[in-house]
């Protein structure tokens, strides 16, 4: 029968060859090697991209309000006038920023070196002035495969896992030694110490605060908040002294088996990272970072900005007046007989990718329609929970109430025509992004630099190009079910990572209880 045969011969046709099969919304596709699904993937593209963070704040009604600047500086520009109308986020004036710029400047190249020195510690090489050479060679280096009649193997990639683990828990320390510094200065203001001690732990013999504190709960729970802290701390400072005797014992090993051959033993004559100096760049790295995010604040209150909608009643500077930062005597007042803020606390992690004129869409309870905000100052230091945020709101006061809760979402960063892949796509370990690339059925990490991180979608700065595709999931890999633990999004009936969406190599867990194998979140 002929249209028997027209069939079994398209069926024989479609089972030979590898077929993408690419789903109608997302651009996901599943590669195939014979019958069976292998990578689900997804193409590389050029879209738009937005970061944001999520928040509750509380409405308060604001009839007064005077701005000025947080930074010392020459005031360069005064844009309003008694008697103005302004809005809600509107620019007022603003400090000569060159030098402020410049600090921001500078210290994003010293991250960008920072970065540098880690990535060559991480490849085996020593920084000039560290003991060793630059182009230096650790056992991590180019005896990475077999020398000699020996036949000696060098675990190359357990090197790397090492280093990749030393690098990540010194940043956990890092982190962890911020929130501890950060809360016991909130505990120091909350239980009226006039001068909190910069170390995370009390002094010996248990010195108090010096004053008696005007809210005895709030101190109890800041003290709480940097107990808390600490053990959180020492539980970190624990496991990178475990990551690095990890480390050590890996280039131990790996030097033991490089001079089993003299052939191995000269590719490995150079300069040696230690776990100590690999934790050493890192730590720098985070000082640096934080660095960079200080500067920014700080360039971002050069610019006085408006917390209402209304009418300005005074101004008391002028251009070319040299101002210092916080003066009573430099500020701008602006009356609003309707006028609305809010105020949120951002957790201390996320401060740094908050600053003044950024754009929040704000709903408030039992209401349905969002209202739009802007950041109109942050705290130049924490409170307990983390640092205060105020958003100017250019509603009227109908049907707003004071007191009344509001979900906040900050627009944190956005990018378009960029270059995207699914968040899920990327694995971030230590400092490093990488993404898995698809080519003739084999999936290689290629290191990318990232940029705006959202939620669905994640800007590539380098590193890949349009029309790439990249693995959001190994569908041959094992995949733990376990239904009672499902916390994330996806929805993947078990495959990894979760679904199409959130799926891929999070660690999020998704409905169908797949687990992902990387290190950031599915979805």
């Amino acid at each position: 029968m002929p249209v028997r045969r027209s069939r079994l011969r398209l069926r024989l046709v479609l089972g030979a060859v590898v077929v993408v099969a690419v789903a109608a919304a997302g651009g996901v596709a599943y590669a195939r090697t014979g019958n069976s699904p292998r990578f689900r993937t997804a193409a590389v593209t050029s879209g738009s991209v937005t970061s944001s963070l999520d928040v509750v704040g509380t409405i308060s009604s604001a009839r007064m309000a005077t701005v000025g600047f947080a930074q010392s500086g020459t005031v360069a520009a005064v844009d309003v006038a008694v008697g103005a109308q302004v809005t809600a986020g509107q620019t007022l004036a603003q400090l000569d920023l060159t030098s402020l710029q410049a600090k921001l400047t500078q210290a994003q190249a010293t991250v960008a070196a920072a970065q540098q020195t880690l990535t060559a510690a991480e490849n085996g090489q020593l920084p000039t002035g560290n003991g060793g050479s630059t182009g230096g060679s650790s056992g991590a280096g180019s005896a990475s495969g077999r020398s000699g009649s020996a036949a000696t193997t060098v675990d190359t990639a357990g090197i790397k896992a090492a280093q990749q683990g030393v690098v990540s828990a010194q940043k956990a320390v890092d982190q962890a030694l911020t929130s501890s510094r950060t809360r016991l200065a909130a505990a120091g203001t909350a239980c009226g110490s006039s001068s909190p001690s910069s170390s995370p732990s009390p002094p010996p013999g248990g010195a108090g605060p010096t004053a008696a504190p005007t809210d005895p709960a709030a101190c109890l729970a800041a003290e709480t908040a940097v107990l808390s802290s600490e053990n959180d701390l020492a539980g970190k400072q624990s496991a990178l002294s475990q990551a690095q005797t990890a480390l050590s014992q890996v280039l131990t090993s790996a030097s033991t088996a490089t001079t089993a051959t003299s052939t191995a033993t000269a590719a490995t004559s150079g300069s040696s990272v230690s776990a100590a100096q690999l934790a050493q760049y890192q730590a720098a790295l985070d000082a640096d970072t934080a660095a960079v995010a200080v500067a920014e604040q700080n360039l971002g209150q050069g610019t006085a900005i408006s917390p209402l909608s209304g009418t300005v009643v005074s101004v008391s500077m002028a251009v070319g007046q040299s101002v210092t930062g916080a003066s009573s005597a430099a500020l701008i007042a602006i009356s609003a007989p309707d006028g609305y803020q809010i105020t949120a606390t951002v957790p201390t992690a996320q401060i740094a990718r908050v600053q003044a004129g950024q754009h929040a869409s704000v709903t408030p309870d039992g209401g349905n329609a969002a209202l739009s905000a802007t950041v109109t100052a942050v705290a130049a230091t924490p409170g307990t929970s983390g640092y205060q945020v105020t958003l100017g709101l250019s509603a009227s006061g109908s049907s707003l109430r004071e007191g009344s809760a509001a979900a906040v979402r900050l627009t944190t960063g956005s990018a378009a025509a960029a270059t995207v892949v699914p968040t899920s796509a990327v694995h971030t370990v230590g400092s490093r992004s990488v993404v898995d690339v698809l080519a003739n059925g084999t999936a290689t990490p290629t290191v990318v630099t990232v940029g705006i991180v959202g939620a669905t979608r994640t800007q590539v700065l380098s590193g890949l190009k349009a029309g790439q595709q990249v693995v959001l999931a190994d569908l041959s890999s094992t995949v733990t079910s376990d239904s009672s633990t499902s916390t994330g999004t996806g929805r993947g009936g078990g495959l990894t990572g979760g679904g199409l969406t959130g799926g891929g190599v999070g660690a999020g867990r998704g409905p169908g209880g797949g687990v992902g194998g990387g290190a950031r979140p599915g979805g």
